[in-house]
């Protein structure tokens, strides 16, 4: 006999116990995890798989059910694990759930040691959520061609269980028109990042969150069946140049300059004058070194 535990879950938000208790469940031998997959409404989905993956010692074990006509269903037998077990539920056309979490892995955990029951119910939401806006140059023009991205926090992503579920709603990317404005449908609620980015032939122009600059954007909320009005003005890259000599106050020519900014280090190189010019860095404090040429008795500088 086992003790039996119920959780709920829901689709984009955080896991909520709602009991935790020690009664008596007749079982398979193992763990066992069961409930019921329903949607933001309450009606029960058939044939929705739930999935539970553990992790036994390096070597990864994986279950999956569909769910009855109730919306019903059992995963029993799990073996005890080094590791416990996570769960998981999905649908077509409906958000995936990793038990709250936004990425497999940080998912609730259910540890197995002999024989437990797991309660846990799914409500799985609808990928409804939109975001639309207008994207920017430097002073306000409209922007055409820019690439959007809508992207999760973090990847909802593991190997042995991805090909169960669409994740398709949790990023996107559009390309803004003539006017600058863009529309991402299909979206699943949650906090997602928001971020343009312009042709890679505009090099005087930087990738741009939300708020902020490359490496530190902000989340924003997504609401199931509402759009999010999002607008960008795309940040002007700054410009580095200048000259490398030799102790003699020669120019070196083929000297390699490199800066230490975000989003990514840029490099130049010297010409005939000993000249360089770094373009595409974010605005800000920038570490600036430069290399000999290569074969070159030259010091890091």
């Amino acid at each position: 006999m086992g003790r039996i535990r119920a959780i709920l879950v829901t689709g984009a938000t955080a896991v909520a116990a709602i009991s935790v208790g020690t009664t008596p469940v007749a079982q398979a031998a193992g763990g066992t995890i069961s409930g019921v997959v329903t949607d933001t409404s309450g009606s029960p989905i058939v044939g929705a798989t739930v999935r539970a993956v553990g992790d036994e010692f390096g070597f990864i074990r994986s279950a999956a059910v569909s769910t009855d006509a109730n919306g019903a269903y059992v995963i029993s037998g799990l073996a005890a694990n080094a590791q416990p077990w996570r769960v998981a539920a999905g649908a077509v056309g409906f958000v995936p759930s990793y038990a709250g979490a936004y990425k497999f892995t940080d998912a609730q955990t259910f540890p197995v040691t002999a024989d437990e029951a797991y309660v846990v119910d799914f409500h799985l939401g609808q990928p409804t959520a939109s975001v639309s806006g207008v994207i920017t140059a430097p002073g306000g023009a409209p922007f055409a061609g820019a690439t959007v991205s809508i992207s999760r926090p973090s990847p909802p992503y593991f190997s042995d269980f991805t090909p169960a579920f669409d994740t398709s709603s949790f990023s996107k990317n559009v390309v803004t028109d003539a006017s600058g404005r863009y529309t991402v449908t299909g979206l699943a609620p949650g906090d997602v990042y928001v971020s343009a980015e312009p042709p890679p032939t505009r090099r005087d122009l930087l990738l741009t969150f939300v708020d902020q600059v490359n490496l530190f954007p902000i989340a924003v909320p997504l609401v199931e069946g509402q759009t999010t009005a999002i607008d960008i003005e795309l940040i002007a890259a700054a410009t580095i140049s200048g000259r490398i000599t030799d102790p003699a106050g020669n120019p070196v020519r083929g000297a390699f300059v490199i800066s230490s900014g975000f989003p990514f280090p840029e490099q130049g190189t010297t010409d005939i004058d000993g000249r360089y010019e770094i373009t595409h860095l974010s605005p800000g404090l920038q570490g600036v070194f430069a290399f000999g040429p290569t074969g070159s008795n030259y010091l890091q500088t």
